[in-house]
């Protein structure tokens, strides 16, 4: 797997499953940006509270798989939200409110619950990789579906 900057993965620190964080480059030097481990830090943590330095060479050693999942708070309609695998489909968004569809039926709705609910139940965004993109809010770059991007009128 070849490594970019921004990349979306999940990885192994020690002993420490980490499913969601970036990989950051920085004059030459590789970091998984996280939110667990503390290690030798980077100037630009993605938005990530820490970052771990690695050899791009021992990459094995992290256990790193790319992702395409992004953060629930990021959910728009049209975006599918998934939990143990189980997919659903945002079929609208009322503030904090999200309208979710069946498991079975993505254009059936069957109830409506916050985002602070999703996000205590497991929930997150799945994104493919090719429709997400950058933007940068107080100085962090944060990843977002193309989908919720256009929501936002962030882009055409």
């Amino acid at each position: 797997m070849e490594l970019k900057k921004g990349m979306r993965v999940t990885c192994r620190i020690g002993g420490t499953e980490i499913k969601d964080a970036r990989i950051q480059e920085e004059q030459g030097s590789f970091y998984i940006c996280q939110d667990k481990e503390c290690g030798f830090s980077c100037k630009d943590k993605l938005g990530y509270s820490y970052s771990w330095v690695f050899d791009k060479d021992s990459a094995w050693l992290f256990k790193i798989k790319e992702s395409n999942v992004t953060d629930i708070e990021d959910a728009q309609e049209g975006d599918i939200i998934i939990k143990d695998g189980y997919k659903r489909k945002v079929l609208g968004r009322c503030g904090e409110v999200v309208f979710r569809s069946r498991f079975d039926q993505l254009d059936r709705c069957d109830d409506m619950v916050t985002i602070t609910q999703l996000k205590n139940l497991g929930y997150q965004i799945e994104v493919p990789q090719n429709d997400t993109v950058n933007i940068i809010v107080e100085g962090k770059t944060k990843t977002i579906s193309r989908t919720s991007a256009k929501e936002l009128n962030l882009i055409d």
